[in-house]
């Protein structure tokens, strides 16, 4: 699923995560498209959207550059003032001629590596509960709460955002019971909260197999 954010200054991010076979983020792809001179590969947030040319990109997409520098200062700089805004494709298309999805796709280089850990086990492994921690960038805090329980096909999801630390982060900790073996419904599950947590003004860090 690609998340697009409305940069301030005219510019458009574009970024997908990398899931692995656990359901967690193992990487994460990211795309910035600016009007203005872009060169440079060491820019972020606090000095403006510069990053250099990415390695799926050529001469004849012009404005776009691969966004991983930005990226990476977004979720790594706590006394960032809030310069980017999550939309959807929509929005994203009303403020850039935006190319369809796949030809997006084709653009990314390299994904940025997220840190994956094991999950947490405290007793006997149950194969049917699996805990999901989707962290967000501290300095975004959530507008409203979010909290509720869903079934799909039998499984059950229940959720809740909460404050880890003092200005550390924001938490969506997601607990799944299935009904089965097949573990089918999580990745979209997943992706439907995260999604509901950006429209709220957060911006997600990673997915992590808590326990």
């Amino acid at each position: 699923m690609l998340d697009y954010y409305l940069v301030d200054g005219g510019s458009l991010l574009v970024e997908e995560f990398v899931i692995g076979a656990d359901h967690a983020a193992v990487g994460l792809h990211s795309l910035l498209w600016s009007a203005g001179p872009t060169a440079g590969a060491s820019g972020g947030p606090s000095g403006g959207p510069s990053a250099g040319p990415s390695a799926g990109l050529s001469e004849s997409v012009p404005g776009w550059r691969d966004g991983t520098a930005f990226s990476r200062a977004l979720r790594t700089s706590p006394d960032l003032p809030p310069r980017v805004t999550p939309t959807d494709r929509d929005g994203a298309a009303a403020a850039v001629a935006l190319p369809a999805e796949p030809s997006l796709r084709a653009m990314f280089g390299p994904a940025l590596p997220l840190p994956v850990a094991a999950p947490l086990r405290f007793g006997p492994p149950d194969p049917r509960r699996h805990r999901y921690r989707i962290l967000f960038a501290p300095h975004h805090p959530a507008v409203g709460a979010l909290s509720g329980h869903h079934r799909a096909a039998g499984d059950a999801y229940a959720w809740q955002l909460r404050a880890v630390g003092p200005g550390l982060a924001w938490a969506l900790d997601v607990t799944v019971d299935l009904a089965g073996p097949s573990e089918a419904t999580i990745d979209a599950t997943l992706a439907h909260l995260t999604a509901a947590a950006r429209r709220t003004g957060l911006i997600p860090i990673t997915t992590e197999r808590f326990a």
